[in-house]
This record gives C-alpha cells, structure tokens and sequence, in this order.
C-alpha cells in the first residue's frame, strides 16, 4: 500500500511539473490528414510510419506520453510542383515545411515496378542437431550431414517502418522490418541478409530516413 501511495504522489508530482499530451489513435490521425489533402486535390500523397515497440508508458521530449509504441509519421505530398512534409506523432501534428528536395517520390516513381514486386525475406538461419538432439550453430558446413535444416527466426520487439504511397490510380503499402535487415542475431548468420539489403524497397526506406533525422536533428518540426 505505501508502495502505491509513494508511486501515485510521484506520478501526480510529474503530472503538475509538466505539460502532459495524451496519446491519440495515430491511424485517425493520419488518415484525417490524408483526407484532407485528398479534398483538396492533392494527388500525389504519401506517408513514413517509423515506430519501436518499448515499455508499457513512456514519454518524449516534449511531453507526449504514449502507450507501449510511440509513433512518428511523416506525411509527404507534392503540390503545383512543390514538395511538402508534416510530422504527425500519437499526440497530434506538427507544421507542415517546404521541402528542397522530391526524393522521397522522385525515387518511387523511377523505381515503382520494382517496388511493387519486392518483399524482404524472413530471417532464416542454418542449424543442425547433434546426436543428442541439441540444436547448435553450423559453423562449417558438413555435406554428409543430414540433420542440417533451415529455421526461420522472430523477435517480438522490433522496429518498422510502414510506407504508403496513395496516387489518383493506386495504393502502395510496405513494412521494412528492421530485424530481417540484420546480418546476424547472437552467433547465427541471416540468410537472407546479402539478399534483403539490396532492395529497392530498402534503398528506398534508407533515404526516407536519412531526410526525416536530418529535419529532427534541425529541430524543423514544431508541434501546432
């Protein structure tokens, strides 16, 4: 019981100290923004969903408190030839900026039927069994050895990056799973590795990402 007292006073002391944003549905949020932009004859939209599971609550910088993910979606849409980007997190929106650069669709449309085809291959890892049933790494290769299978491999936390792009003709959806993109996990080898990282998809993703922390680390986004 003093344990909970001590934690409530403590929570309440945070509370008043500063500013608490509450966490918002960020899918609402983000389609409402899409269709707003849609409404206004916006054709060429679409947006980075960049999250990482962590605790049950947790709180950023600037007062946002959120449960379990904390979302950050970076809206794009390209107007009368101009290019845009608005933050969108769990707790609402930032200001939409003018960007200098259209990479995010100029690298789309170049590569867009290789996109569409491309999907990352799980995390695959090679083992075998010795004779007491032990699964063990391969560290070399035995032809002789028939017990040796491919698994594939999960982790329940891992970061992602949801990129969808809406045209008047099309919609297009990807997840870049940041796991599949590791070389390797503890001492096993992903085999699918040489494969997955070479991916326009991927390439795609690594530029989204290289934009949008270089416009965080400005400090261009500024919450409305």
């Amino acid at each position: 019981l003093t344990l909970m007292l001590l934690l409530f006073i403590f929570s309440s002391y945070i509370a008043v100290g500063q500013k608490q944003l509450p966490d918002r549905n960020i899918d609402s949020l983000v389609n409402s923004a899409v269709q707003k932009l849609k409404a206004d004859g916006i054709d060429k939209i679409g947006y980075s969903k960049q999250n990482c599971i962590t605790g049950v609550y947790d709180e950023n910088t600037d007062g946002c408190r959120y449960h379990i993910v904390y979302y950050k979606v970076y809206l794009f849409w390209e107007d009368n030839n101009k290019h845009f980007i608005q933050k969108i997190d769990n707790c609402g929106n930032f200001n939409p900026i003018k960007l200098k650069t259209s990479i995010f669709f100029d690298f789309y449309f170049t590569n867009e039927n290789v996109i569409k085809k491309e999907e990352l291959l799980p995390f695959r890892v090679r083992k075998k069994k010795t004779s007491w049933g032990k699964e063990v790494n391969e560290k070399k290769k035995n032809l002789k050895d028939t017990t040796t299978q491919i698994y594939t491999v999960g982790i329940d936390h891992s970061c992602n990056n949801e990129i969808s792009v809406y045209t008047n003709n099309d919609t297009l959806n990807k997840n870049i799973n940041y796991f599949l993109l590791e070389e390797k996990d503890n001492e096993d080898l992903n085999l699918s590795f040489n494969y997955n990282i070479k991916l326009k998809v991927v390439e795609w993703n690594k530029q989204i990402v290289e934009l949008t922390t270089d416009l965080e680390k400005k400090l261009k986004f500024k919450r409305l």
